[in-house]
């Protein structure tokens, strides 16, 4: 079973991890959040006593990442919100954690600001202020990407994002965008037995 061998292995980051991302690929995000989390924490523990920076560390950036995106599904917002700017947080190396390596941790955070930001209802711009102008670049490209939906993504996939998005608008206070993306919903559900969200 999956609990014994967390026990068995609590000190391997790798078990944490891949725990996380079954729990997750099932949509079970409390568990993934858990189990990154604790991935997070072995791997910073690991860290500690030779001071290593967090750039050597092979996969605590994707740790970090996927820690972002299930406290997002998680309705965590503000905790995902945190996590992402201590992603930028960190410090960068010229060659090892450059802003423009995807695998970066920089990078990571920079993409998790935006869709967070995104998910949530958040102004990007205010939380880019005063960081790095690649960052800035990056977060907005990311959000460029997510504030149109693909053409391709089928419509069943679209319908619960712009639910969970209008919920997110209407918690921020933004009526009028929800409306807006409210409309659009009730064109792709049409008669699709989905829980609306209530204007």
């Amino acid at each position: 079973s999956l609990t014994f061998a967390m026990v068995a292995a609590s000190a391997s980051r790798n078990v944490w991890q891949v725990g996380g991302r079954l729990h997750a690929r099932m949509g079970q995000h409390l568990a993934a959040a858990t189990y990154f989390e604790a991935a997070a924490r072995v791997e910073h523990a690991r860290i500690a006593p030779y001071r290593a920076m967090p750039f050597e560390v092979h996969g605590y950036g994707s740790t970090l990442g996927s820690l972002c995106e299930s406290l997002s599904e998680l309705g965590r917002g503000h905790e995902a919100l945190a996590y992402a700017k201590y992603m930028l947080s960190l410090p960068r190396h010229p060659q090892s954690n450059l802003i423009t390596n995807p695998d970066s941790i920089a990078y990571r955070g920079s993409v998790q600001l935006a869709k967070v930001c995104h998910a949530w209802g958040l102004d990007l711009e205010a939380q880019l202020q005063g960081r790095d102008p690649s960052i800035q670049g990056i977060a907005r490209g990311v959000e460029n990407r997510y504030a149109s939906f693909d053409p391709n993504t089928s419509e069943d996939m679209q319908a619960p994002a712009l639910a969970r998005r209008i919920s997110a608008l209407q918690r921020a206070g933004k009526q009028a965008a929800a409306g807006a993306m409210f409309t659009k919903l009730r064109s792709i559900a049409g008669t699709a037995d989905l829980d609306l969200p209530v204007l």
